[in-house]
């Protein structure tokens, strides 16, 4: 042996390797452990937020409740209303509520909407409220197979176009209880994000225009505003005008009639 050195013995090398083993596997159980107390085994913590479970219900039903009422005036059933009927390229033939709109010949067109954004508010309530209210039950059941006791009162929901999106709010008291442990939720509140309320404000400025001045010039909007894409409108033989215009960022589009100054 070189002088200096320390030699340790198998034996000793053994006992070493033996209680490192012992500290990492207690280490491992002591992980799993603090995990399974976090876990949804006890009482305190959800396996999946109610939002979170109500986001993944409804995101695709809001979004196809946004499609339907955009390519059509702003309206669920435009029989409501003065309306026509339109193909766009290949798609079937649909109906396009006017948003403005007058029977007269020279004049211009009468504003049908004046309080557009919450007349859309109001078509997409009554397109979601069943869905909302049929999601809500499934949350329930779910937290039902999570063996949580669950406890409901529900009082309504609502719907509202914000600038980051559509908000769905849930009104509604849920106490869980699991394992001696009480965890009480209310007022549920998920954002689909859309540019709804900005596709509203720019056609109610069409609107707007059309109803004052019998035109919208589409082509200098886009050059001060290039995060729209509007089309030329599309002339019928009655003198209405069909408007297109789509968010390019989003992808959203929005449809929409215009009779008026019919020469």
């Amino acid at each position: 042996m070189k002088k200096g050195s320390i030699r340790i013995s198998n034996k000793a090398q053994v006992t070493i390797f033996v209680i490192i083993a012992i500290v990492i596997i207690a280490a491992i159980v002591i992980f799993l452990i603090f995990q399974g107390n976090r876990g949804p085994g006890t009482g305190g913590q959800v396996e999946t937020s109610p939002e979170s479970f109500l986001d993944s219900c409804l995101k695709e039903d809001v979004r196809m409740a946004i499609e339907k009422v955009s390519l059509q005036g702003g309206y669920l059933d435009p029989e409501e209303t003065v309306n026509t009927e339109f193909q766009f390229n290949n798609e079937q033939v649909g109906k396009i509520a006017y948003l403005c709109y007058t029977n007269s010949h020279y004049t211009s067109c009468i504003n049908q909407r004046p309080g557009l954004l919450q007349h859309v508010e109001s078509e997409l309530y009554a397109d979601l409220n069943s869905k909302i209210v049929d999601c809500f039950r499934s949350l329930e059941d779910s937290l039902n197979e999570q063996k949580y006791v669950v406890e409901t009162a529900y009082h309504g929901e609502g719907v509202k176009i914000l600038r980051k999106g559509i908000e769905i709010n849930v009104d509604a008291d849920m106490v869980l209880t699991k394992n001696n442990e009480v965890k009480k939720e209310n007022e549920f509140k998920i954002t689909v994000p859309s540019k709804l309320l900005d596709t509203v404000f720019l056609v109610q400025e069409i609107v707007s225009q059309e109803a004052r001045f019998c035109n919208f010039n589409e082509l200098g909007y886009m050059l001060l505003h290039p995060e729209w894409s509007i089309r030329p409108p599309k002339l019928l033989d009655d003198g209405t005008r069909i408007y297109s215009l789509e968010n390019r960022k989003t992808k959203e589009e929005f449809r929409f009639a215009v009779k008026g100054c019919v020469t």
